[in-house]
């Protein structure tokens, strides 16, 4: 357990100084490039997002959670990896002139090409990340990852000072990637090195990798259609105005669920290994991440004006009323964001597939529904469905794993309390009528406030999480002495 703790705050460390400098360029490239410029970019990443799934074609995953990984299965993973995706680069350079055509805007031409450039890099490096997550070596990713988003945000920032419009996000992408599979190269395991691609075994892992990508692909639909339907009907500025609300809700996933990930699927892989009784692990871990993402969404949703107008500016008040609505969307999926990682580590994908399919299925008709009626309307849509998400994942993760809803239910109960009772300092300022006129001092003194009050809160309410931070700082304490 001290392992993963380990692995954990460095994963988290990692992922908390990425979304800075991510972060930290959205708000500079906000100021720079017009929400039609932006919104440009955005419907070439989203309209790709898919091809990216296909690429990875459950590969990650695979090497990650297989038990038995032997030499002959690592190369043909490598072989996969760059099969897909070279195959994938010349289709998404060909599908450029009608993507072009069908959106009205012939700058995602060679927006296209330079974001193609990125299918043509993954592969080398593909193989290396996916060995490095499933020994949990989460330094040397710390320095890959860290080092690659700097580089990332400094090409962005450079190119959009010198005047290159929504090609600077492209290039900056381009050498984001450029530098995470040089990085890869570098700090990937000395016995890697001599696994050359081939294609003996590549029939086993496709086994899995079908399955997994049909997961993905699911999931990377209902991510894209609010982009796609949007720039459609509305045009690039309601993209643009939607991925700022949505962009500020997803940071908090990006943030952590990505972090706690890179830990979980090997953890829910070893605990099926060594007990075989994952539903256990996915009720605890699901009741961490819930008791930090409820309260952070309480607090944005109280706070959503000062917030869009600090961060962005005046020019994007249409995206406050659309934050607010996504806060519900993001706390209901943070709810069940670990199922899947568990039916995959125990062996169950195909029961993973159905659920992912029952659930994004409903998002997009929701979406394709309500995109028309505007922005506002499409987070709303969104809200509702995912409270229905809930309720199939709490269901499936109870007849498949066995975790009951009672106990759902209990983890749930928790991290509303937490919740509520960490957005006070926020609903006195709402009471009092202050809130709107928060600017950056006040904003960061009400993350103090908040913070304080999660911390309490935690000891207030017994949730899971207080033992776990007594238990992370007593090292500390010892440490001093």
């Amino acid at each position: 357990m001290i392992g993963v703790r380990r692995a954990l705050i460095i994963a988290l460390a990692e992922n908390q100084l990425t979304f800075a400098l991510q972060f930290a360029t959205a708000i500079v490239i906000a100021r720079l490039l017009t929400p039609a410029e932006i919104g440009v970019y955005s419907i070439a990443v989203i309209t790709l997002s898919a091809a990216h799934v296909i690429r990875d074609f459950g590969v990650l995953a695979y090497l990650i959670k297989e038990q038995d990984l032997t030499e002959e299965k690592i190369r043909a993973a490598s072989a996969i990896s760059f099969g897909v995706s070279w195959l994938l680069a010349v289709l998404v350079f060909l599908a450029s002139f009608p993507l072009a055509a069908f959106y009205g805007q012939p700058r995602l031409l060679h927006l296209t090409w330079v974001l193609a450039i990125n299918f043509l890099m993954i592969p080398f490096g593909a193989v290396s990340m996916a060995i490095l997550r499933r020994e949990l070596q989460m330094g040397r990713i710390f320095a890959i990852r860290v080092g690659s988003a700097g580089a990332g945000a400094v090409t962005s920032i450079t190119l959009a000072l010198l005047g290159f419009g929504p090609m600077s996000l492209a290039i900056g992408n381009t050498a984001n990637t450029a530098a995470t599979m040089l990085g890869a190269r570098i700090f990937r395991p000395r016995w890697l090195a001599r696994l050359l691609p081939s294609t003996r075994g590549v029939k086993g892992v496709l086994t899995f990798s079908g399955q997994a990508l049909t997961s993905d692909l699911l999931l990377e639909a209902s991510r894209a259609a609010p982009d796609a339907i949007l720039g459609k009907v509305d045009g690039p500025s309601a993209v643009a105005l939607f991925g700022r609300a949505s962009g500020l809700v997803d940071l908090f996933a990006r943030f952590m669920s990505q972090a706690m990930w890179s830990v979980t699927l090997p953890f829910f892989s070893r605990v099926k290994r060594e007990s075989g009784d994952v539903g256990p692990a996915l009720a605890r871990a699901q009741a961490h991440f819930v008791g930090v993402a409820w309260p952070f969404y309480a607090v944005l949703a109280c706070s959503a004006q000062p917030v869009i107008l600090t961060l962005f500016g005046d020019q994007w008040v249409a995206s406050i009323p659309v934050l607010r609505w996504l806060t519900a969307f993001g706390a209901a999926t943070a709810a069940t964001l670990f199922a899947s990682t568990a039916l995959i580590a125990a062996d169950r994908a195909a029961r993973q597939v159905r659920m992912t399919a029952k659930v994004h299925v409903l998002r997009i008709a929701i979406i394709a529904g309500a995109a028309p009626s505007g922005i506002v309307a499409l987070a709303i849509g969104l809200s509702a469905a995912s409270l229905i998400e809930v309720l199939i994942v709490t269901l499936e993760i109870r007849r498949t794993l066995g975790v009951t809803v009672r106990t759902m239910v209990r983890v749930y109960a928790q991290g509303g309390l937490l919740a509520a009772w960490s957005a006070l300092p926020a609903v006195a300022l709402l009471l009092l009528g202050r809130m709107d006129a928060l600017r950056l001092p006040g904003l960061l003194g009400l993350v103090a406030a908040s913070t304080i009050a999660w911390l309490s809160g935690l000891f207030v309410v017994r949730h899971p999480l207080g033992p776990e931070l007594v238990a992370l700082a007593a090292p500390l304490g010892l440490r001093r002495r």
